[in-house]
């Protein structure tokens, strides 16, 4: 028969199948999540018995709980910590998770990083508070050269000891290769003076303009990283102020520049 955490049996009735069996046919299915407890008696006709308990608790299951990434879900990164992927995960149930079902599997360039394809090593480790630390540590670094630039697809599975499961995708951008300029202009009145290395200007130039673009994570003009200055022959800042239109960066001087000095 079959008792809650308190000893009291669950109704039910004893059915017996006229072979080995013996079972306890309960009146309605059991759906209270908490502890019971199943007793078995057994007694041969010649008074030898034996008796027994299991316990269980009956939980309402649920999924794991993706906690975190690193790096972060649509990152733009030129390196990658520890040369890994690594999210972390909650064991919501608490029994652990099961890793032989478990996976996490890097996708960029048409390469699939995983332990399958011997170019990855896939650890899960556990955490504090029933959380658990997937780690996938590429077996070559990324290239420094620009050559594994690229969207990177990741994709994870978790299984947990009871079966419940949960997925998650997501992605960064892993981009080393230097922005790129063009169009370098000095602007006189309506006209645009092409600039280059050593160029003689004999015109009064008021602004100076530049273009700036980067293939795969773009340019970001917000930062003050990205400029344009114009100095004098004695390394000294010609004062002017910045301004962006579109992918060119504009400094228009404060007093226009009306000799030919560099």
């Amino acid at each position: 028969f079959l008792e809650d955490a308190d000893d009291n049996i669950i109704d039910g009735t004893r059915n017996w199948n006229s072979a080995e069996t013996i079972s306890w046919n309960l009146f309605s299915a059991l759906s209270q999540t908490g502890s019971y407890k199943i007793v078995y008696q057994a007694k041969d006709h010649a008074g030898n018995s034996f008796n027994g308990q299991i316990l269980f608790d009956l939980i309402d299951p649920s999924n794991p709980e993706i906690l975190s990434y690193e790096p972060n879900n649509n990152a733009i990164i030129n390196s990658l910590p520890d040369n890994s992927l690594k999210v972390v995960v909650n064991d919501t149930n608490g029994y652990g998770l099961d890793e032989n079902l478990s996976t996490l599997e890097m996708t960029a360039n048409g390469i699939t990083y995983s332990e399958s394809n011997n170019n990855a090593i896939l650890s899960i480790t556990s955490l504090s508070d029933n959380n658990y630390e997937f780690s996938l540590v590429l077996t070559s670094p990324l290239s420094t050269d620009g050559g594994d630039d690229g969207v990177y697809n990741w994709n994870l599975n978790v299984v947990d000891i009871l079966g419940e499961s949960a997925s998650s995708t997501g992605n960064f951008v892993y981009d080393v290769t230097l922005p790129s300029k063009s169009n370098l202009k000095a602007i006189a009145g309506s006209n645009e003076i092409n600039v280059t290395d050593g160029i003689v200007i004999s015109q009064s130039i008021t602004k100076l303009s530049v273009d700036y673009s980067d293939v795969l994570s773009q340019i970001n003009f917000n930062s003050n990283q990205t400029n344009l200055y114009l100095y004098d022959g004695g390394n000294s800042l010609v004062a002017g102020t910045k301004s962006v239109s579109g992918n060119s960066v504009i400094w228009t001087l404060t007093s226009p520049l009306s000799d030919s000095g560099a």
